[in-house]
């Protein structure tokens, strides 16, 4: 019930201000008319209806007009930064201390670790239960044990790569580490694969076992 009297109320806001409106209109144009009836022929209806429509026709002008101006901006396609051009949370000096470190392997760590840290942050399971500083070391330790179950497969080329929730908990039980909970490993799974999809390059290091090649991405 109030939800009808609010609607019947809304509707007679709008009539009476379109009422107000029509009776400015009709207002300005009798007196513009009245007015310019002194100066030419027309009659007071006729030179009445000219300046009604010289007003609409204007009004309707200056707020398509107004209107196209604040629009513009957002009507152009919005393109969001690439990846790379994010500042990293977790900086490059934490996967190699010399030049002679920064290996695939070194930048594989960083890729996956910055790339499960971000989702951390976004679960807002995961990021109200954890600091900041949490979830970035937990993110280096699970991109860690991405590395090892991943060396732990035979070179393979071609396919698509993909790691699961087993595979990472069989690892964290072969380095003696306890598995962290399901939500967790998940989101970090997710977040792993995603980046092989997203960089075919970080797959290609896994499939072809090239952990101790310097990498060309630094």
């Amino acid at each position: 019930m109030r939800t009808v009297f609010s609607f019947l109320l809304l509707l007679l806001v709008i009539f009476l201000v379109g009422l107000l409106c029509l009776a400015v209109i009709l207002g300005w144009s009798v007196g513009v008319g009245w007015l310019l009836i002194k100066v030419t022929p027309f009659t007071l209806f006729e030179a009445t209806l000219l300046v009604m429509i010289a007003s609409i026709v204007i009004g309707y002008g200056a707020i398509k007009v107004l209107t196209t101006n604040v629009t513009a901006p957002s009507s152009s396609p919005y393109f969001p930064p690439p990846l790379e051009d994010e500042s990293a949370p977790i900086p490059t000096q934490r996967f190699y201390k010399s030049e002679a470190q920064k290996t695939n392997e070194a930048w594989f760590r960083y890729e996956m670790a910055n790339a499960i840290y971000w989702d951390f942050d976004d679960d807002d399971d995961i990021n109200t239960s954890m600091s900041e500083t949490e979830m970035k070391e937990l993110a280096i330790r699970l991109s860690d044990v991405l590395v090892g179950a991943l060396k732990s497969q035979k070179p393979k080329r071609g396919g698509r790569l993909r790691v699961t929730v087993t595979q990472m908990k069989k690892q964290m039980d072969k380095m003696g580490q306890r598995p962290y909970d399901d939500d967790i490993m998940l989101t970090a799974v997710t977040s792993i694969n995603e980046m092989f999809d997203y960089d075919e390059s970080l797959a290609e290091i896994a499939q072809g076992q090239t952990w101790d090649e310097m990498a060309e991405d630094w």
